[in-house]
This record gives C-alpha cells, sequence and structure tokens, in this order.
C-alpha cells in the first residue's frame, strides 16, 4: 500500500512539473511571437506597437499611478460639485460669499485627509454636494460691574452627499458650532473669507465633520 502511495504521489508530481513545463513553454514561445510581430509592425511603419506600449505602460507603470486604467490607481479624486446656501431666514439667507467660503473649508480638509481635489467630474472617482441648511449666530452680553464682554456662539448644520457615476453612496447630516468672545464687525467676506475667528472654527468644525462622515 505504501508503494502504491509512492508511486502515486511521485506520478503527480512528474504531471505537476510537466505542466508548468509546458506552461511555461507556452509563455515564451507567444512571447517571442509577440517580438516577431510588433518589430514586424514596426518597420512596416504601423502606430500598433506605440499604441501597445502605451496601454503596457499605463496599465502597469507605477508612474503613471493617477491614470485610472493603472493598477496602481487609487480611488482618491474627488470632485466639490456645488455647495448650496439654503438657509431660509436671517442675514446669510442666499449669501453666495458663504457658499465660496464653505467649498474652500470642504477642499482644505477634503487635502487634509489625503483625497486629489479635480476641476471636473469626468476626472473625479466620486462628486460630493454639500447643502447649508441652517447657520445661527446667537450672542450673550454680560455685564458685570465696569467690565462688558460679547460672546457669540455658532451653530451650523450641513447634509453632505457623495455620489459616483450618479449614485448615490452616502449622503449624512451634521451639526457642530463654535462658542468664542469676539469682536466682529461680520461674518463672511466677498472673497468666501470669514472675518470672525468663531464663524471660521465653526465652519471647519463643521466641514471636517461632514468629511470624516462621508470618507
Amino acid at each position: 500500500m505504501k508503494q502504491k502511495v509512492t508511486a502515486l504521489v511521485s506520478t503527480a508530481r512528474d504531471y505537476v512539473a510537466w505542466g508548468l513545463l509546458c506552461m511555461f513553454g507556452a509563455f515564451l514561445v507567444f512571447a517571442l511571437l509577440f517580438e516577431f510581430t510588433m518589430i514586424g509592425l514596426e518597420l512596416s511603419g504601423s502606430k500598433i506597437p506605440t499604441q501597445v506600449g502605451n496601454w503596457f505602460s499605463w496599465t502597469f507603470d507605477g508612474r503613471f499611478k493617477e491614470s485610472k486604467g493603472n493598477i496602481f490607481y487609487e480611488e482618491k479624486h474627488v470632485y466639490i460639485s456645488t455647495v448650496n446656501n439654503l438657509i431660509k431666514v436671517g442675514p446669510l439667507t442666499n449669501n453666495q460669499n458663504l457658499s465660496l467660503g464653505v467649498k474652500n473649508v470642504l477642499e482644505e480638509a477634503l487635502q487634509d485627509k489625503g483625497y486629489s481635489l479635480v476641476s471636473n467630474a469626468w476626472d473625479a472617482d466620486m462628486t460630493l454636494d454639500v447643502d447649508i441648511i441652517y447657520f445661527d449666530v446667537e450672542k450673550i452680553k454680560t455685564n458685570i460691574s465696569v467690565f462688558h464682554k460679547d460672546e457669540n456662539t455658532v451653530i451650523i448644520r450641513m447634509r453632505g452627499t457623495v455620489t459616483k457615476e450618479g449614485k448615490i453612496l452616502k449622503e449624512q447630516i451634521v451639526e457642530d458650532g463654535s462658542n468664542e468672545i469676539v469682536a466682529s464687525t461680520g461674518i463672511v467676506a466677498v472673497d468666501g473669507k470669514f472675518n470672525s475667528t468663531i464663524s471660521r472654527n465653526a465652519i471647519k468644525k463643521t466641514c471636517v465633520l461632514v468629511v470624516s462622515k462621508l470618507f
């Protein structure tokens, strides 16, 4: 019985070795035929060898990992499609400067998380849309003898949606805020930059929360 088992094992090893040898031989023959074919096409002035070479580079060369067809490509390209100001009441209703400011902070939050921003949807792996649905500033004045201070509390609520090829991957509503003793002449400037530290902190905290929840 032992001799039969030994013989079977030996035969199996021979078959495996023969199979590997045949596979190697077939691959070698294919490689040689492919090489001769490319040389022939090159000599005939065909553009096919160049196209095939480019395809191999774009697919397997790590230097082209930013191309979607490359095997080292990572889905890290995000396009911020819209930042909508949907605030219904208050001085920031329909304020486009607020949308611009929020978009700037969202870009910073995404880059800090390792994502690359692209300028159009065609180059993106994912698309981000954000709605600003609530922004409120509460002012608390305190008077103690000759001392006086103004404390502002900013509360922000946003809804973020991530889509890929038109399909919603994830949607999240987040809320955050910040409070600080400040002296400010306004919330947001025309270039989208926030005039007060409290507004900047509240926006940044909420944007970071949106990004961390969605990505």
